[in-house]
């Protein structure tokens, strides 16, 4: 379903790009904008008249304090970079939405587009919460998009997504159709974890945060279903018990 793609504006800083995003995401029929750490006056004159006729987008859009809030209830995050570093993994976008089958994957679960700022883009530490690195091609020699295009394309191709799906492979993927793993549940895992590694003693052997780190995005990567993090999470929790 459409209403379950969200995209996220992590510190946006020109409000002509805010309200151009608001435009570009109605125009391919998305209603969910998210903003972390916005200015405050996100809402004012410039943003509304980039908008245009999307202002009720920028009146319903959500804020958060943290993009671990923002995206507590996504099973599936996509973190937009432009970066050419080998040692990071980054799909093309268009690729990347083949991959996991979006319009499958949206019918019970939350997607989200993740956008760093303008000046910077994503964190590393923001790249790490999201499932998949995607970027768009352009010219190596001036990679970097404006804010509003990069969120324009990105509808884009969601959109695209949807009206080139073959209705007829939607029942294919199984697990896609599943409910995931909301980025709020793998935290709780997660820190069972911690605690089950450091009361066997391997965080003060180790480098914790790191191991930890790795972990996360380990079993991130691979789209566990609620049931499969319910399972590892009673194991968990179970194993902790035994350890008091």
């Amino acid at each position: 379903m459409k209403s379950n793609i969200v995209f996220v504006l992590v510190r946006p800083q020109f409000l002509g790009n805010i309200g151009a995003t608001a435009r570009v995401l109605k125009n391919f029929g998305f209603s969910d904008l998210r903003f972390v750490n916005a200015p405050r006056e996100y809402k004012d004159s410039e943003a509304r008249r980039m908008a245009v006729d999307a202002i009720d987008l920028l009146k319903n859009a959500r804020l958060f304090d943290s993009l671990p809030s923002a995206l507590a209830d996504v099973g599936l995050a996509l973190g937009t970079t432009c970066t050419r570093n080998r040692n990071i993994k980054v799909k093309p976008l268009e690729q990347c939405l083949q991959d996991v089958n979006l319009p499958v994957f949206a019918e019970n679960n939350k997607v989200a587009f993740v956008f760093g700022d303008e000046r910077d883009g994503l964190r590393n530490d923001e790249l790490a919460l999201c499932h998949e690195l995607t970027t768009i091609e352009t010219n190596p020699d001036f990679s970097s998009l404006n804010l509003s295009m990069a969120v324009g394309l990105s509808a884009y191709e969601a959109a695209r997504a949807y009206s080139c799906n073959n209705q007829s492979q939607l029942c294919l993927d199984e697990k896609a159709q599943e409910c995931a793993s909301t980025l709020a549940e793998i935290d709780e895992v997660s820190a069972d974890i911690a605690l089950l590694l450091d009361r066997v003693g391997f965080s003060r052997s180790y480098n914790a945060e790191k191991i930890l780190s790795e972990l996360r995005r380990f079993y991130q990567r691979a789209l566990p279903t609620k049931r499969e993090t319910d399972l590892l999470r009673g194991f968990v929790l179970k194993m902790n018990e035994s350890i008091k």
